[in-house]
């Protein structure tokens, strides 16, 4: 009976409480830190830098993920937040280049078609296809690289070498490629002493004063007359035939790789135009001889010797002229080159045979009037006889032959 009253009071009593209305709690005077976000006390997980969506940092997913050797990997696309792109903004230290002209970091220009009046530069490129005249004063210049592929008229003031679809060109300089022959007597004629094959015209042996002169160390290379038929100076449009202007292979200026052999198949009317384009002239055969030979009336230009391959472009070997300067030990006292062999040389003077017999002894001009002109040196399709340097030959001046060429002389 007690037992029963006691858990009817008990009952009665948490009813009582149950049905009670609760008391609102004001949760930001127990969190004022924390707006609507309760955190138990005996919660140790909830860590004290919890962050809302709101302050939730968006370059979380800016750090480049890296695998254990180092590369990049990728995130994957459902968890990145692009980063935003870093605008670089450019200097002023970049220079726009000039239209025509761009200086390089090797100290190179190079020039288009409107090419400057002067240039100064290490190395000048210059493209001249599409434009008919040049006129270039070149001032402290070390390399010209010139494309004339389709150039009509091209003037230049010094010596550069210049590469074209067909040949190595060596622009000519009045001096450069010339060699100073001093002032005095030499021995002309052939020296019957040494020699055994003297022809009439040579004779006789006679002493002969020059005053002194210059003369092309080498023969006028192809690419050297082809800049002349560009120019102008040398072409066939005037009363003359300058050169023969067909697709013979055997003429040097048609053929292809042949800028640097001699000019051949030119006329005496297409030497002497060359080398008054340049301020020079066609030596004397007196010039001529005493360049070949030096003083001492040697038979060949290198001496004694019986010409062979070594020493000259004789028939003996081969087909053809070779490059000027290439032979070395044939040049002669003064250091001509080629002045045996390779091609035949015009001179300036009317052929006389014998003229040696009432010549002067000074300076000698050549006869003062005749139909021939003469030619010295012999050629690549001539024998060792042929090759003397006293040996003389005629033509015509109209005339042109593979085997002949020409070399210019001027008063020093």
């Amino acid at each position: 009976m007690r037992m029963t009253l006691f858990l009817t009071v008990v009952l009665a009593g948490f009813l009582f409480v149950g049905c009670a209305e609760p008391k609102a709690v004001d949760w930001s005077q127990l969190f004022p830190d924390k707006d609507g976000v309760v955190a138990s006390d005996t919660d140790e997980s909830v860590s004290d830098d919890i962050q809302t969506d709101e302050t939730m940092p968006d370059e979380a997913t800016d750090e480049v993920i890296s695998d254990e050797a180092g590369d990049e990997v990728q995130p994957d696309e459902t968890d990145t937040v692009e980063p935003e792109e870093d605008v670089i903004e450019p200097t002023d230290d970049t220079t726009e280049p000039l239209d025509d002209t761009t200086e390089t970091e090797d100290d190179a220009l190079v020039v288009d078609d409107e090419t400057p009046d002067t240039v100064d530069a290490d190395t000048v490129d210059i493209d001249m296809t599409e434009t008919d005249t040049v006129d270039i004063d070149v001032v402290d210049v070390d390399t010209l690289d010139i494309d004339m592929a389709d150039n009509d008229l091209a003037d230049f003031d010094d010596d550069y070498e210049v590469d074209t679809p067909e040949a190595d060109i060596i622009i000519p300089d009045s001096d450069d490629n010339m060699i100073s022959i001093p002032a005095g007597q030499f021995m002309m004629g052939c020296n019957t002493s040494l020699d055994s094959n003297c022809a009439n015209d040579e004779k006789p042996y006679h002493a002969v004063t020059l005053s002194g002169y210059k003369i092309d160390k080498h023969e006028v290379t192809a690419g050297e007359f082809a800049v002349c038929v560009a120019d102008g100076a040398c072409n066939n449009s005037g009363d003359r035939q300058y050169y023969e202007n067909s697709e013979n292979s055997s003429c040097n200026l048609n053929a292809s790789n042949k800028g640097t052999h001699p000019v051949n198949c030119v006329t005496w009317y297409g030497a002497k135009a060359y080398c008054v384009w340049l301020g020079k002239r066609l030596p004397t055969e007196a010039e001529w001889e005493k360049a070949a030979r030096g003083t001492e009336g040697q038979v060949y230009p290198w001496g004694n010797q019986t010409a062979t391959c070594a020493l000259a472009n004789l028939s003996s070997c081969g087909s053809g002229t070779v490059p000027v300067e290439s032979i070395e030990a044939g040049k002669s006292p003064y250091g001509i080159y080629e002045s045996a062999g390779n091609v035949g040389e015009w001179v300036n003077d009317y052929y006389d045979s014998a003229y040696y017999e009432t010549s002067p002894s000074n300076d000698p001009q050549g006869p003062a009037s005749g139909t021939n002109r003469s030619l010295r040196g012999a050629s690549w399709g001539s024998g060792a006889v042929n090759l003397r340097s006293s040996n003389r030959y005629t033509y015509l001046p109209t005339n042109y032959s593979v085997y002949d060429g020409f070399r210019c002389a001027k008063n020093n």
